[in-house]
């Protein structure tokens, strides 16, 4: 989601220490950074033609997931670059079942969240601290989701259903806590606001907030009718990968090139596991490691000979890029860039520790040319860093066209390394 609104309590964790003050309402790992415009923006009388949709390799076994970016997973009211899959969810131990489609792909959060209004099943409540387990969880776009964690049986592809803690967002339940109230951050509230229906969040960690030792810092609450306490507790909101009996080590995503002027949609696929089955071996890959929690540096020289912190995430449909007088703005509603043309750049990934790196080439385009035309798919699409992402280098999902990228789980082994790391 789009910078909004003021910031609100914040707890920074880890993630400042690499000097990004992007905090978050609560939660360390989520750091979804949304569409930062309502389609039309000033910029630009040039308008990019509609293209066809863009549809990459096929890919077959029980490890596969498909994905669509603003192509039939995802809802009618699409946005530029929004990458969907589908999941199933099941009564615990039971044969009722929903299969959820529209839910944003993200590799900057960890665990599966659904809007409660869109789930038709008896789900039970995880319980602690004497009540009903509750999350309250923040974005980098100033968004927040309140609601109960729940128990489900979770199916992804053809794989073993896991049984394991979910959230229900629902902005009703019980008195929501200030982070994620409307007068310290924008609560997502439906489907109809958001546009998706949930989030599959398949980062880098198995659960979705580290264990804390002090109360405030912790995302969990206990409710009792309409009180709810803030706690410490054990059962957090799992990634639904990293709990797979199988090709539980990660995720490999595949998505096809897509030329400047975008496309209409673009097929995919996220191939569960790394290096567990034979679709899934990374070849060709080199492993990123990263630090706590999934931080690296990129080198991007026009702006800056020093590096700054950096994160790869496909819940940001942009790159965010620090500010760069070549690269001026849209307009003053909004952070996207429009330059003239099509501009080429390259930027160094460095690895924590330093070691390997690799420069990224990429384009940026202007992006009231491409917002304006009818194509909704889009790898030159970035925006300038502001406030506390001012000195930050996101690679959105731009950076997922015409690559193979995998994301290695904390603690987990891979033929490319031991997690964590992004590989490309």
């Amino acid at each position: 989601m789009f910078m909004r609104r003021k910031e609100s309590r914040k707890i920074c964790l880890l993630l400042l220490l690499a000097s990004i003050a992007a905090c978050k309402t609560t939660g360390g790992f989520n750091r979804r950074i949304g569409k930062n415009t309502s389609r039309r923006i000033r910029g630009s009388d040039d308008v990019y033609p509609t293209a066809p949709a863009v549809v990459g390799e096929a890919a077959a076994g029980k490890n596969v997931m498909r994905v669509t970016v603003n192509g039939d997973l995802c809802g009618p009211r699409q946005a530029p670059n929004q990458a969907c899959v589908a999941a199933t969810i099941c009564e615990p131990s039971s044969d009722k079942c929903q299969t959820i489609n529209n839910l944003l792909l993200d590799t900057g959060s960890v665990g599966l969240r659904l809007f409660a209004s869109l789930v038709t099943l008896k789900l039970p409540p995880v319980t602690a601290g004497g009540g009903n387990l509750a999350e309250c969880i923040g974005f980098a776009d100033q968004s927040s989701e309140w609601g109960p964690v729940v128990r489900a049986d979770v199916k992804l592809a053809e794989e073993p259903a896991v049984t394991i803690p979910i959230q229900l967002i629902d902005a009703n339940y019980a008195k929501a806590p200030g982070p994620c109230s409307s007068s310290q951050s924008v609560p997502d509230i439906s489907p109809q606001q958001t546009g998706f229906n949930g989030i599959l969040g398949v980062g880098l960690f198995p659960r979705d907030y580290p264990p804390v030792s002090v109360v405030t810092d912790s995302p969990y609450y206990a409710c009792t009718e309409n009180n709810c306490t803030q706690i410490i507790s054990e059962s957090a909101v799992l990634n639904p990968v990293a709990a797979l009996p199988t090709d539980n080590n990660g995720v490999i995503i595949k998505l096809p090139l897509v030329g400047p002027g975008g496309a209409t949609s673009a097929t995919g696929t996220m191939l569960l596991g790394i290096g567990t089955q034979e679709n899934n071996q990374p070849t060709g890959m080199t492993a990123y490691p990263v630090g706590y929690p999934g931080i690296f540096t990129t080198q991007f020289t026009p702006y800056s000979t020093r590096p700054v912190s950096s994160f790869i995430d496909s819940g940001s449909n942009h790159l965010v890029v620090p500010s760069l007088d070549t690269l001026p703005l849209c307009d003053s509603e909004h952070t996207f860039v429009c330059p003239q043309g099509v501009q080429d750049f390259s930027a160094k990934m460095i690895a924590s520790g330093g070691n390997p790196s690799g420069n990224v080439d990429f384009k940026v385009a202007n992006a009231a040319s491409l917002l304006n035309s009818e194509n909704l798919v889009f790898a030159t699409l970035a925006a300038r860093g502001t406030e506390g992402l001012a000195n930050v280098f996101d690679w959105g999902l731009p950076f997922f066209f015409g690559r193979s990228v995998a994301i290695g789980f904390e603690g987990k082994k891979s033929t490319i390394g031991k997690g964590i790391y992004w590989a490309y």
